[in-house]
């Protein structure tokens, strides 16, 4: 539907933000990083309802791997970021030039990560507790403190 990347926000720009965006798609939940419990439990704290995920990279990108393979995907021409980001997505290099499957590229990623969050948190929801309303809204919301 929509994204929003943006860096060096403190946790209460993120969840002025998240708010905010909340309202306007009607996201009930948030799924973030879980590097960061402190700063996911302030975003609790604040009123955010905050999903469970996995931050199992090579489970999780089998996971997104198999729902873009069953044609189950997709993304907004308005998510241009991620759309950037995911024709970029490769496994990282190995000394002889080898693709490295056990590691992804770290660069520029930071969308491709939320979507994972968000595909590994919403995997683990009973479908019967799912909101019709609930809308995925990808966004990596990131803060001094290094929260993702």
């Amino acid at each position: 539907i929509d994204e929003f990347k943006k860096s060096g926000k403190t946790i209460a720009e993120v969840v002025a933000i998240a708010k905010e965006l909340g309202k306007k798609y009607n996201v009930v939940t948030w799924y973030a990083d879980e590097a960061r419990p402190d700063g996911i439990e302030e975003l609790r704290r604040a009123g955010l309802r905050m999903g469970d995920t996995s931050k199992d990279v090579i489970t999780g990108l089998s996971h997104v791997g198999s729902i873009i393979r069953e044609e189950r995907l997709f993304v907004s021409k308005n998510c241009r970021g991620l759309l950037d980001e995911m024709s970029e997505y490769h496994w990282d290099q190995g000394t002889l030039g080898e693709p490295m499957k056990e590691r992804p590229f770290k660069v520029n990623d930071d969308l491709c990560d939320a979507l994972r969050y968000l595909l590994m948190g919403y995997r683990t929801r009973d479908p019967h507790e799912v909101a019709r309303s609930e809308l995925f809204l990808t966004t990596q919301l990131k803060t001094r403190n290094s929260f993702e």
